[in-house]
């Protein structure tokens, strides 16, 4: 699809020094005609300089057997679930802790779902 990308945002929220997005790219053909929404997720670091400067780190998860909550709350988000010493989630009641190992520090990360059209 060579046409426009069209960003449209849904919410901004900040989060301890922290801006999220959450929005929909609007995937257009050669004619201008529509041809596929996706929607994403995007987290930037306040103050660590003009976001169209740093690097960029595209993500992309969902779809049939891969449920988009651990790239948010498991990998690369600002947040995760608390995991037992052992590596494996502890029963109810579920605690969520910052992300030390993210690296929304150093790049700026758009998480992608699937596409639908």
């Amino acid at each position: 699809m060579a046409g426009a990308v069209n960003v449209i945002l849904t919410e901004q929220a900040a989060l301890k020094g922290l801006s999220r997005w959450a929005g929909t790219l609007l995937l257009k053909d050669e004619a201008g005609k529509p041809k596929a929404h996706a929607f994403f997720v995007a987290y930037t670091r306040d103050g660590m300089g003009e976001p169209e400067t740093r690097p960029i780190t595209f993500a992309y998860n969902g779809g049939p057997g891969s449920a988009s909550i651990w790239l948010h709350m498991g990998a690369l988000g600002p947040k995760r679930a608390a995991m037992a010493e052992d590596g494996f989630q502890p029963g109810p009641p579920y605690q969520i802790v910052d992300n030390d190992s993210s690296i929304i520090d150093v790049t700026v990360v758009p998480e992608s779902d699937s596409s639908t059209s």
